[in-house]
């Protein structure tokens, strides 16, 4: 099984935190390629935490974690490549751990018969007014071969509008 990870990291300080660099070195165990995206121009302390990336981008900070995980796939790595592989891991900054193996997690999810999984389910809430159904939350997902090479997949990133709030994401992307 071939997989590919991608990362999202945004700090208004310009800092790529040490638990970072520990979560990525984690998600090398388990991803064959994986790419960060920086919501930001630069790093003023902490690069070396992303020595275990394939490959680092950095971004405009705009759409949230949703809109570079849009750019990543459209744009910056790319349907071609992402294509090569069977499963896709689409994490942010704000997940802190593992505090497990994630070869253990991976091994254990690989017998469940979904086409995604997450880490954490939002319950049903209201939301300014608005009722947000239960859903697995962003922060962490990973997408299976029959869903991510399915054409469905593509169109909906590529009609995704932009995600302007917190409020946005979770309509149209959680």
């Amino acid at each position: 099984m071939r997989r590919i990870g991608i990362y999202v990291i945004y700090d208004k300080d310009d800092i790529v935190d040490d638990y970072i660099g520990y979560m990525l070195k984690q998600l090398k165990t388990v991803v064959d390629a994986l790419y960060v995206v920086v919501n930001g121009t630069r790093i003023l302390r902490g690069r070396e935490n992303l020595c275990f990336a394939t490959k680092v981008f950095f971004r405009e900070n705009q759409g949230y974690d949703v809109g570079a995980f849009k750019d990543a796939l459209e744009n910056l790595i790319g349907w071609d490549v992402v294509g090569r592989y069977d499963e896709i891991v689409l994490i942010n900054d704000s997940f802190f751990g593992p505090f497990c193996s994630f070869q253990t997690v991976f091994s254990e999810m690989q017998s469940k018969p979904c086409d995604f999984w997450g880490a954490s389910i939002y319950a049903e809430s209201e939301y300014y007014g608005n009722v947000i159904k239960e859903h697995v939350q962003s922060f962490f997902m990973v997408i299976r071969s029959r869903l991510l090479h399915a054409e469905e997949y593509r169109y909906f990133w590529k009609n995704l509008p932009t995600v302007n709030g917190i409020g946005t994401a979770k309509k149209y992307y959680e």
